[in-house]
């Protein structure tokens, strides 16, 4: 009678443990979050724009010299660049103009930076597009608002 305790304890245990880990065996650990990689140095050319106070050109190409800060050059066609200091760390890009976006990259060669405002009654959510610069002459472009760009303190 003692064995069969002894045994019916075991199988518990065991029954339990199984249990317990199982479903961490059916999770992707490396799966776990959207946000960037870390890695928003290089050319983005913007593709899309949601949300309000839209003072950005489509089309504005701009270059992040490194991944944890520096001076950005933000170019809307047709226009001069614009240099702006910035800072990225923990997924949060911000310019010393104040404005400040999460940053999501969860698909390659896509940079996605969200950011919120509130001022001048309006409050709301931006959500700027940007992908690798393209070179063709065939993209159609919005016209810029002239001497403002997405670096600017929304």
């Amino acid at each position: 009678m003692k064995n069969m305790v002894h045994r019916y304890t075991i199988l518990k245990s065991v029954l339990l443990l199984a249990l317990v880990i199982l479903p961490l065996l059916g999770s992707d650990c490396n799966n776990t979050s959207t946000q960037n990689s870390g890695n928003i140095s290089g050319n983005w050319q913007l593709n899309f724009v949601q949300g309000n106070l839209q003072d950005v050109c489509m089309g504005e190409v701009v270059n992040f010299p490194s991944n944890t800060g520096g001076t950005a050059t933000l170019t809307c066609p047709g226009q001069s660049s614009v240099s702006q200091d910035y800072t990225f760390s923990n997924d949060v890009l911000t310019y010393t103009s104040g404005a400040s976006y999460n940053v999501n990259s969860s698909t390659t060669g896509v940079l996605i930076l969200t950011g919120t405002f509130s001022g001048n009654g309006l409050a709301g959510t931006r959500i700027l597009t940007y992908g690798p610069v393209t070179t063709s002459k065939n993209k159609e472009t919005a016209s810029p608002v002239k001497g403002v760009n997405s670096s600017e303190k929304f």
